[in-house]
């Protein structure tokens, strides 16, 4: 006899399919919409600023070194640390500061930034929710669409930084452009670029200069050819062709 009490098994199984086919179609329109929505591309600085990264794991350990290396004043929450994070707790004078506890929404009181890292959902909300209720700008990692910032792959050359981002969609490939650039800009354009940026402020500075001089010099340091420069001499061939720009400039007093 076969029983009316309930669905069958294919039933079940069909309604299992479609529930998955919704959650994925649901996804890509979440992703959809997160492409849709215009970013305003920004350096932000944030040195001796408060930042919270709420999380104590590898991806957290790794929000917490980018933020430290732009000088900010980290403090991390989390009930315990991995491993990375627990050797340099473990320091005589860590870089950042560790609330041992689980997150709590006054966390976020006068922080910047808010870095959403533990791995649980759940939490990672509540600390979305927090900062936005506090004005603050948060990112909750691999969910883009509660962030309201996105952290690029970037290629940092001393003062020249060139950032990648897809809008969270895509951070793998963001992750290999990173890396073609790094191969199309040596470190060598560190130093190349603070020498340009030395002159500009030596030229901003000469007193008595017509001010059509001033421009033209500034025009000139602006359109040098670094890539061509450090090639053709390295740093010692940049540092001629901009001692050349400010001579020209400081002549015409």
């Amino acid at each position: 006899m076969t029983s009316t009490d309930g669905p069958s098994k294919r039933s079940v199984r069909v309604s299992a399919d479609e529930a998955a086919t919704h959650a994925t179609h649901a996804t890509h329109a979440e992703a959809g919409e997160a492409a849709n929505v215009p970013l305003y591309p920004i350096f932000l600085k944030v040195a001796g600023k408060a930042c919270l990264v709420v999380g104590g794991g590898n991806v957290a350990a790794r929000k917490v070194a980018a933020l430290v290396e732009a000088g900010a004043r980290v403090t991390v929450v989390a009930p315990e640390l991995g491993e990375i994070l627990a050797e340099q707790a473990a320091a005589e004078r860590p870089s950042w500061s560790w609330r041992a506890r689980p997150f709590r929404d006054d966390d976020v009181a006068g922080c910047v930034v808010v870095v959403a890292a533990t791995g649980d959902r759940t939490v990672n909300d509540s600390a979305a929710t927090a900062a936005r209720r506090a004005g603050v700008l948060v990112n909750v990692v691999d969910d883009p669409e509660r962030c309201d910032f996105f952290v690029p792959a970037v290629v940092a050359r001393g003062p020249l930084q060139i950032a990648v981002g897809t809008g969270g969609l895509a951070p793998g490939l963001a992750a290999r452009l990173r890396e073609r650039l790094e191969g199309e800009f040596p470190a060598a354009w560190g130093p190349g670029v603070s020498a340009v940026g030395a002159a500009r402020r030596a030229v901003q500075s000469v007193d008595g200069l017509d001010e059509h001089a001033r421009r033209q010099a500034l025009h000139d340091l602006g359109s040098l050819d670094l890539g061509a420069l450090l090639a053709e001499g390295g740093q010692a061939r940049v540092d001629s062709a901009v001692g050349e720009v400010v001579a020209r400039c400081t002549s015409r007093r």
